[in-house]
């Protein structure tokens, strides 16, 4: 029962597989994407707009929007992160069936010798366990992205959290001035002197503090979790929220979203994260083969 449902999952899955792990393998060199395929270059100062585009005008955000949406928008994310979990489920299922047939199945089969069936399915079980935390690593974070209120919330309670993670709605006197956008920035970083600017959240009304989102020193999570709320005109920091002082929970959630993208900053991680989904898709199609050539 469990190698029918192995065998069956994994060629469900093996088209997905081989679309998210090709797809990622490519954005692991790219740069971070907004998440609704739009992307803009924006002046540092004055926030004016320098250049816009959507995922179909380049090959980066397109790949993107494959990768995380399968060009699906908001169904297709939730797809993804569905087709995730039953990922992580077959990678169990996997290991179940290694641990049942470990004295068949070794570490030493992980390289095939020959391409007879008998040696691809051996090599193929060997890869599957020799990889196994790695990939449940992989596909568990990019989970984590798709589901990342309940998940977080798990985190959260198991480690512990400060009240404060994301910034509260915020009023102000209204305001019919253009927005300082230098006094603004400068008010970001006397709050929190040692942060590099990552987003700018604006304001939906006159009414509503403008978000700054920046990565403090200290954080893992390349677009950081910290924050600084001010007024339009900049003469005042309404809220600061340092990601760094937030308590385990936050701080091992954070760290999932670099993990699977290859974002630590850590010198070859993204290497290493390259060759897993590289040897993950191999696995997937491998399996496939395996299936599909049954006598």
């Amino acid at each position: 029962m469990l190698v029918r449902l192995h065998q069956w999952l994994g060629v469900a899955l093996s088209a997905w597989l081989a679309i998210a792990c090709l797809s990622g393998m490519l954005l692991l060199w790219k740069d971070d994407y907004y998440e609704d395929g739009s992307e803009a270059l924006l002046h540092p100062e004055t926030a004016d707009v320098i250049a816009d585009w959507t995922y179909l005008d380049a090959l980066p955000a397109f790949l993107f929007e494959l990768h995380v949406h399968l060009l699906l928008g908001d169904a297709g994310h939730t797809l993804v992160g569905w087709l995730g979990v039953l990922a992580m489920t077959n990678i169990l299922l996997g290991i179940a069936l290694w641990v049942r047939k470990r004295q068949i199945f070794r570490a030493r089969f992980f390289l095939p010798r020959a391409t007879n069936r008998a040696r691809l399915m051996r090599a193929h079980a060997a890869q599957g366990s020799v990889l196994a935390t790695a990939l449940l690593v992989l596909v568990f974070s990019g989970v984590a992205v798709v589901f990342a209120g309940p998940v977080q919330a798990a985190f959260n309670a198991a480690l512990g959290a400060s009240e404060e993670l994301r910034p509260a709605p915020v009023r102000t006197d209204g305001h019919d001035e253009k927005i300082d956008w230098p006094a603004v920035i400068e008010t970001s970083r006397i709050a929190l002197p040692a942060a590099d600017l990552r987003f700018i959240y604006l304001p939906a009304d006159s009414s509503s503090g403008i978000v700054l989102r920046l990565r403090n020193a200290g954080e893992l999570h390349p677009n950081g979790r910290s924050y600084v709320v001010t007024t339009p005109t900049g003469h005042a920091a309404l809220q600061t929220i340092d990601a760094t002082q937030t308590d385990l929970g936050p701080s091992a959630f954070d760290s999932l979203y670099p993990l699977h993208a290859g974002k630590t900053g850590w010198p070859g991680y993204r290497l290493v994260v390259f060759v897993v989904a590289l040897s993950f898709a191999y696995i997937a199609a491998s399996g496939a083969y395996l299936f599909v050539t049954r006598p």
